[in-house]
């Protein structure tokens, strides 16, 4: 449930005062960047596992983990260097990943990275309101005889307004929702040992052929990638996190860390609920348990993700309220054309889960090319830019490989889901 702040050097960026109020210790930051990294594609990693295998899985989520890690560092190093440049020039210190790119290499790298960057947050808001609308249509499945598909797209349309009056009510007090959502990742950690717990004493303690796992899918292996990137969805909030460090030398340390728990936790759970449902596990993960534990599971991770759905809206909401203000700060009608901001957007995601209510397929999609542009491609790229003339031999061959790496994934990844999708073989 990472959120990114395209400019934190505004008072229209609130969500980092607290950071920039007063400096964090390791602990702090370490819990700050981990909890970047434990997002919704986590509920997918099951699936990723029923599709590629144990070996697909591995590969996936240990190599965009090294990726992931080694980019960031790239951006943190290039961050120092301007940011040197910067003091001695008498400017500010912080920066932002947009204003990065454009300092680097001008206007179409800081397009490419506000376009990722609007993508991966708007994704994340499509993807919560597909995991909801399948929880809530789930419960409902079983509480009643009613099994058609108009309950997805009835409670899809439902949750639009709700979403859009929480965006609307929060969208001023962005601040407050913060200890929420943290509270909301505890709540989701809490629900993913519930299922894995009680679905183990359910299905494998009373006789069911748990174990049932894939070893190696070569062909959905670039769609597992997909959701991995997505999974390191930390990727954005790291210069602003690194920036608030009282020994910000000690960065490099804390993400080692924050990457190999995300990376750790993706891995033990989507083994853990794979081994257990085997071929039948689903995408969304909640609809493989029912009874009290399965709707206690489906509404413990809906209401976590509906309180970070706001946050995740923010960032691109203060970009285009910033674009707003450059040409009509004077106008009478700022305050709706805010406000008409937000319903756009919250409709935007309404009809993405109708028409592709594909969960595991849209965290990959917006992985390979929201999450992989961002934090894969353009990383090593404006490193390159940056130290082009002080390259060592080891750069000299990481920077190729990583933007190649990237750019597999990109186009790999996004062909493996349209053809998922054209095939009839998309997520359920």
């Amino acid at each position: 449930m990472a959120t990114i702040v395209p400019n934190a050097n505004t008072e229209t960026a609130p969500l980092l005062h607290d950071y920039e109020d007063r400096k964090m210790g390791e602990l702090e930051a370490f819990m700050a960047v981990t909890k970047g990294f434990i997002g919704a594609a986590i509920l997918a990693m099951p699936y990723a596992v029923r599709n590629s295998g144990i070996l697909g899985m591995l590969f996936a989520v240990v190599m965009v983990a090294l990726t992931i890690n080694c980019t960031l560092k790239y951006l943190v190093q290039i961050k120092r260097k301007l940011t040197q440049v910067r003091i001695e020039n008498g400017g500010t210190t912080d920066l932002s990943y947009p204003e990065l790119a454009f300092e680097v290499w001008g206007h179409w790298s800081r397009g490419v990275v506000v376009g990722a960057l609007v993508m991966a947050q708007l994704g994340c808001c499509c993807a919560y309101h597909i995991f909801i609308s399948r929880s809530v249509e789930g419960i409902i499945h079983e509480v009643t005889s009613y099994k058609g598909h108009a309950t997805y797209w009835i409670t899809v349309l439902i949750l639009f307004p709700i979403f859009l009056a929480f965006c609307l009510s929060a969208q001023h007090r962005m601040r407050n929702l913060v200890p929420l959502a943290a509270l909301g990742n505890l709540v989701q950690i809490l629900m993913l040992v519930l299922i894995v717990c009680y679905s183990y004493y359910i299905k494998c303690q009373t006789g069911d052929n748990c174990g049932r796992m894939e070893l190696l899918e070569l062909e959905t292996v670039p769609m597992t990638l997909g959701i991995a990137a997505f999974a390191m969805e930390g990727i954005f909030p790291v210069l602003p996190l690194e920036h608030a460090m009282a020994e910000p030398a000690k960065f490099g340390r804390v993400l080692d860390f924050a990457v190999a728990i995300a990376a750790a936790l993706c891995l033990s759970f989507g083994m853990a609920a794979n081994y257990i449902f085997g071929p039948d596990t689903k995408a969304v993960i909640t609809l493989n348990i029912g009874g009290p534990a399965g709707h206690a599971a489906k509404v413990g991770i809906g209401l976590a993700l509906l309180v970070s759905y706001p946050l995740q809206m923010y960032p691109i909401i203060q970009w285009l309220d910033n674009l707003i203000r450059e040409h009509q700060d004077e106008s009478p009608y700022l305050l709706w054309m805010q406000r008409g901001c937000v319903v756009v957007l919250c409709l935007f995601s309404m009809v993405i889960a109708l028409v592709f209510p594909h969960f595991g397929n849209i965290l990959s999609l917006v992985g390979c090319i929201g999450f992989c542009l961002g934090g894969i491609v353009m990383p090593p790229l404006l490193f390159f830019r940056t130290f082009k003339d002080g390259l060592n031999t080891r750069d000299k061959v990481m920077v190729p490989l990583l933007v190649l790496f990237g750019s597999f994934i990109l186009v790999a990844g996004t062909w493996s889901n349209i053809h998922a999708v054209m095939s009839g073989r998309a997520s359920t």
